[in-house]
């Protein structure tokens, strides 16, 4: 007799989920105070747009390294302490970048944010996953859509916020930041593990089925990469599109300090819009895909984000375009492109998790920061591209990079994703 395909998914525990929801909005809204105002602070600091990319670079690379190491702790000593811990860091950073007054000290606050928030997401992701039980895709989905909300709210509003209310006003985010804290950690100390039955299944699979498995973790591991070091050059080329966009319409020859606000509204507002595309199409992704039948949605949506990529400078920066349209228009590419290459992530950590039952927080960290790491070279890259080749070949080498993400989905068999979703094929 076959050993079982899948642990037994129970009911959602619906509190404990919402409250994960609302901390996972929260570290994502903090996520996104340094990016959006990142011409606001080489103003400020007198940094150059190199530095300005080695800042994001850096972010990538201590948020992606960190949440492997915190997943197989957590994962190891089935402690519930990580998730709170990666948020209070976070806070108590982030909540202060307008006390950096040297390029060193604004790096340090963005590594140590930057790694609370990695350090965030694998333990909340998979306890998330777990006690969503026989919805895990669905629950996966909400957590994902709660993050993007953090993410959406914290681009279009911290620009106006600082434009209102300076810099210094950031300081105050620190009340919602440590409530949130509190209330995580209250909720969910105790929620319970169920590694030890996932752990005998995988053990009583055939040795063939587990090399599938793990081998298939590998195929949405380089997916993933790829498609987070696009999301980020995507970020990147759309800061500097900005202020392209702002001195062509001002005609004037430097950014000046109000120009780099408004430049950072222009910019925020499309990278807002990128954030919603994301959080849109994972929504009905996660709704409309059924366990076992990701391949063809990892295989086609990339691909069709590829071209709006592509096509973004030609089309937004169009010199004809009519004034309303010229406003629309990079807001519903910038949608797109969104959609494109984030759009299957929450069908990706459910696929991992179910992939690997046993080991859920390190499937979802290698779906996020495992992969995230690697992204660190999207803002250099993107920066060398456009100072080489200019904006136009920039979009367009990186809207081929997330073409090449949906071809490596063709891996994918729909055997392995038909066990690991626990009905036999």
């Amino acid at each position: 007799m076959s050993a079982p395909l899948a642990p037994r998914a129970g009911r959602p525990d619906l509190g404990r989920v919402t409250v994960i929801l609302a901390a996972h909005l929260v570290t994502d809204f903090f996520s996104t105070v340094i990016v959006p105002l990142l011409s606001v602070l080489e103003g400020r600091l007198d940094l150059s747009p190199a530095q300005g990319a080695l800042l994001v670079a850096a972010g990538m690379v201590c948020s992606g390294v960190i949440q492997p190491v915190v997943a197989l702790a957590s994962d190891r000593f089935r402690s519930r302490l990580f998730a709170p811990a990666g948020l209070l860091l976070a806070v108590l950073s982030i909540s202060f970048v307008s006390h950096a007054e040297t390029f060193g000290q604004l790096m340090l606050i963005q590594a140590l944010g930057t790694a609370g928030i990695g350090a965030f997401h694998p333990p909340a992701a998979a306890l998330c996953g777990q006690l969503s039980g026989e919805r895990r895709t669905q629950g996966i989905t909400w957590f994902f859509l709660s993050g993007m909300v953090g993410t959406v709210m914290g681009i279009a509003l911290v620009p106006r916020w600082v434009k209102l209310a300076g810099l210094e006003s950031v300081q105050w985010l620190v009340v919602p930041g440590m409530l949130s804290v509190v209330a995580l950690y209250a909720f969910t100390r105790r929620a319970p593990f169920d590694r030890h039955t996932a752990t005998r299944l995988h053990a009583a699979m055939p040795g063939h089925e587990r090399r599938a498995r793990w081998g298939h973790i590998g195929v949405l591991y380089v997916g993933a990469a790829l498609r987070h070091t696009v999301n980020m050059a995507f970020l990147h080329l759309v800061i500097r599109w900005s202020e392209a966009e702002t001195l062509a319409r001002t005609g004037a020859a430097a950014l000046t300090r109000e120009l780099r606000l408004e430049a950072a509204t222009t910019g925020g507002d499309a990278l807002a819009a990128m954030q919603v595309g994301m959080a849109a199409l994972g929504l009905m992704l996660g709704a409309r895909v059924r366990p076992g039948n990701e391949r063809a949605a990892m295989v086609f949506v990339p691909i069709i984000g590829a071209g709006i990529i592509a096509l973004f400078p030609v089309l937004a920066g169009a010199p004809d375009l009519p004034a309303r349209l010229g406003r629309v228009l990079p807001l519903v590419l910038a949608f797109g492109a969104g959609a494109g290459f984030a759009g299957v992530l929450p069908v990706s950590i459910a696929l991992a998790q179910r992939l690997l039952p046993h080991r859920t927080g390190l499937a979802s960290s290698l779906m996020m920061g495992g992969s995230w790491a690697l992204a660190a070279a999207g803002p250099p890259a993107a920066q060398v591209m456009l100072e080489r080749w200019g904006l136009d070949a920039a979009f367009l080498v990186t809207g081929l990079a997330l073409a090449l993400s949906g071809c490596i989905g063709l891996a994918l068999r729909e055997r392995t994703l038909a066990h690991a979703a626990g009905v036999a094929p």
